[in-house]
């Protein structure tokens, strides 16, 4: 028996745990321009939605202006399912 690495990866997914270049996610720098608050704000209000279940903590891969690739944490919304 086998498991493939896509059913690793929803695996990882399931838990938390990115393994894939999220680009839907944000990383505190991103969310600071975006609602015009400090890094250090926008690290705290991230942290509480995490705590509050609403995101799951992740990463981004980005490129610096040198070239180097940087793995960054970054946050994505945890997606609501529907209340029957």
């Amino acid at each position: 028996m086998s498991i493939t690495k896509d059913e690793w990866l929803k695996a990882l997914d399931d838990a938390g745990v990115s393994m894939v270049n999220d680009q839907s996610a944000v990383t505190a720098i991103e969310f600071a321009a975006m609602f015009g608050v400090s890094t250090p704000t926008a690290g705290r209000r991230l942290r509480a939605l995490v705590a509050a279940g609403g995101a799951h903590r992740t990463q981004k891969r980005t490129t610096a202006a040198d070239g180097r690739v940087m793995v960054l944490p970054a946050y994505r919304l945890v997606e609501k399912k529907a209340k029957r």
